[in-house]
């Protein structure tokens, strides 16, 4: 505890002390043996937004400058260097000191919110050393680990996964705009109530550093796709090609059945196609009781997506864009992750989302009133 308040003191002090800059300035520094000259490499991972840049790496050293728009983490790469490292990048001026062999463990100074990420990464190995979870996850992989003992590690692995949970809910809420805090509210604005994330919108709209910032444009955009799968609304409606290019009206599909199912998928899925034997079952021992299932695939080749839907012996409708992540679908129904599920009844009414491969029959149970 002593740690973490003198690190918040000193932090403090840096947020204080930090000028205000146009743009960013990146030094750095990479020792070891055995380096030679070359290139180092700079980029986000955003595909509306990309930010990639390229400089000399020479005698070790290397420095990057220009402007963001929207302060996000960025991956330094050196040539011939195994690794990478990873900044929060702003407009400000960093120092960066790595060794060769340890890249991944570059000391990194400068940027607030550089500092709020250490201060978050130390709060969370807190929490992991408190609960020795490296050595118990270990032990839980280990030959001759007891199903007991698996199961007490299960359980001190959830209470310290919860512990971090709590603890991160506190630093967002502690650090309302930061940074940090938007990104972490763009990628998790499903899990706010409606309310609370237009309120959290209006309230970051008002701030002149976010005006232009592309996570909270895309933060809007997400609240206004969520606002169009409230349970109870006329689900998103949709027509796609089947793999013999086929259109496929979503309509013509649900109004035919009391219950169907909209299951989001892809070919190169694991988890998809690890399930798929099961919900072959599933949708055999409902679809005598008005059950069915549309599947949408986000295969991004044909014969891949093909190919599965024979091999898995998936006898259901399949319709698919074969647009990967960019699916005008995935879209609408704001699919992160597949496999994932969305039900609708005989009217095209939306009665449930993702009821999740383990609960699935436990709801169509529930929605059929079957035992």
């Amino acid at each position: 505890m002593k740690k973490l308040l003198l690190l918040t003191a000193v932090f403090a002090i840096i947020f204080a002390c930090t000028p205000k800059h146009d743009g960013y300035t990146i030094k750095g520094t990479i020792s070891g043996e055995g380096l030679t000259d070359g290139k180092a490499y700079l980029a986000n991972s955003s595909r509306t937004e990309p930010v990639k840049d390229t400089v000399d790496f020479i005698a070790g050293k290397f420095e990057f400058k220009s402007k963001l728009v929207t302060p996000e983490n960025y991956t330094i790469t050196i040539e011939g260097v195994d690794g990478r490292i990873v900044v929060f990048l702003e407009n400000t001026e960093y120092n960066i000191t790595a060794s060769a062999i340890e890249l991944q463990d570059a000391t990194i100074t400068g940027g607030e919110v550089q500092a709020e990420v250490i201060l978050l990464n130390q709060k969370r190995k807190d929490i992991n050393e408190k609960y020795n979870t490296t050595a118990i996850m270990q032990e839980y992989r280990a030959e001759g680990t007891t199903d007991e003992r698996k199961a007490e590690i299960r359980t001190i692995r959830e209470t310290a996964s919860n512990e971090t949970t709590e603890m991160e809910k506190t630093f967002y809420a502690e650090h309302p705009h930061s940074f940090l805090t938007l990104m972490y509210f763009n990628s998790n604005i499903d899990k706010y109530e409606q309310s609370e994330a237009e309120a959290k919108i209006t309230e970051l709209k008002a701030m002149p550093k976010f005006a232009e910032n592309r996570m909270l444009k895309e933060a809007e955009e997400k609240l206004n796709v969520l606002k169009s799968l409230v349970i109870g609304q006329l689900a998103p409606q949709f027509t796609l090609n089947d793999p013999d290019g086929n259109p496929i009206a979503f309509k013509d599909v649900y109004s035919k059945n009391k219950l169907t199912m909209i299951d989001f998928w892809a070919g190169w899925c694991g988890p998809c196609r690890n399930f798929n034997p099961t919900l072959v079952k599933i949708h055999k021992k409902f679809k005598p009781l008005g059950f069915d299932i549309i599947g949408v695939s986000l295969d991004h080749t044909k014969q891949q997506w093909v190919d599965a839907i024979a091999d898995d012996g998936l006898n259901w409708t399949h319709v698919s864009d074969l647009k990967y992540w960019e699916s005008e679908v995935g879209k609408m129904y704001y699919i992160r992750y597949v496999p994932q599920s969305a039900f609708v009844d005989q009217n095209g009414i939306l009665v449930h989302r993702d009821a999740g491969q383990a609960g699935l029959e436990d709801f169509l149970k529930g929605y059929f009133n079957v035992k």
